[in-house]
């Protein structure tokens, strides 16, 4: 399961349709080979609908962000603490561990 969504059919005909455009703007040098730039293009696109899908997955009120979280919880509880910090700078953190026992 991924915290991301999908493409879409759109999205590839979108794909299609520039690798087409590069196609032909370059079929005097690559002439058929050009249909390869299917292949990069797709990647570049997958990296940017990552990128944007993260940064629409972290939160703007507490800091979360489940995909570090997901990667690597520590990071992620260090990048809470340095969200807290910045907003709230007179504030101390919350101590780590369980309250002191009075």
């Amino acid at each position: 399961m991924s915290i991301f969504p999908k493409p879409q059919t759109r999205h590839f005909v979108q794909i299609a349709l520039l690798s087409l455009v590069v196609t032909i703007a370059a079929w005097k040098w690559l002439e058929w080979k050009g249909v390869v730039s299917f292949v990069p293009l797709w990647m570049l696109f997958e990296i940017s609908h990552r990128l944007r899908a993260r940064a629409q997955l972290a939160c703007t009120q507490c800091g979360f962000d489940p995909y570090l979280f997901l990667i690597d919880s520590d990071r992620a509880k260090t990048a809470i603490r340095e969200f807290w910090k910045k907003k709230t700078p007179e504030v101390p953190p919350p101590l780590d561990g369980p309250p002191p026992q009075r």
